[in-house]
């Protein structure tokens, strides 16, 4: 079966949906801390990219001593924001009119920002059609051969793209349910008789299981 019917299969299931409307800049810092909106930003200081970049890092440092990893956290969010601020300014909700691969690079060159956390905050920050491949829904998709190893950037993208669907709200929704999956069933030893996605693995069971 395809990753496509199994992502059909998982959206079964309800998921609770943030009510808030977040700014892209407000996702963006969600995403950078793993944790909700209300949570990291705590301070008004950091309601808007030219405030962060303008803070020395102690003050950051300072201003993130309660947010869950913030403190060790604060110099890529300083260089994040010093981007932000050199392609948009100050704007808190702007459009992205450049190209998606020159978003992904520019990314990447920030010390702290490795290709699954760069695109997680280009997809669920602007909302651009990317998929941050981490290690949990490699694991699914190689051990249910919807992917090969080794996984080329392309090959990942292309796959994940047609299988989460068409929209960037199906994207977005897919990498938060094949993640969650992924976390719970899929780990190094693969759980796969508790797994939702159990009825699409291959006959003979999963693939590359000691694989990712």
């Amino acid at each position: 079966m395809s990753l496509r019917q199994a992502i059909a299969a998982l959206r079964e299931t309800p998921r609770d949906l943030d009510a808030s409307e977040p700014t892209a800049w407000q996702r963006c810092l969600q995403e950078l801390f793993a944790t909700d909106a209300s949570r990291v930003l705590i301070r008004g200081e950091l309601a808007s990219p030219g405030s962060v970049a303008a803070q020395p890092l102690g003050q950051l440092l300072d201003w993130l001593a309660a947010v869950p990893r913030g403190p060790q956290k604060a110099g890529v969010l300083q260089k994040f924001a010093a981007w932000w601020q050199r392609e948009f300014g100050n704007e808190v909700d702007p459009p992205w009119s450049r190209a998606l691969d020159d978003y992904r690079a520019e990314l990447r060159t920030i010390r702290g920002l490795g290709p699954e956390t760069a695109d997680r905050l280009l997809l669920f920050g602007p909302g651009l059609s990317v998929v941050p491949v981490d290690r949990a829904m490699l694991r699914i998709t190689v051990r249910h051969g919807w992917l090969d190893l080794p996984v080329a950037d392309e090959q990942a993208q292309s796959v994940f793209l047609s299988g989460l669907g068409s929209s960037v709200a199906e994207l977005q929704d897919g990498v938060r349910r094949l993640h969650d999956v992924g976390v719970a069933f899929c780990g190094r030893v693969a759980d796969c008789e508790h797994c939702p996605l159990k009825s699409f693995l291959p006959e003979g069971g999963p693939l590359s299981p000691e694989a990712c």
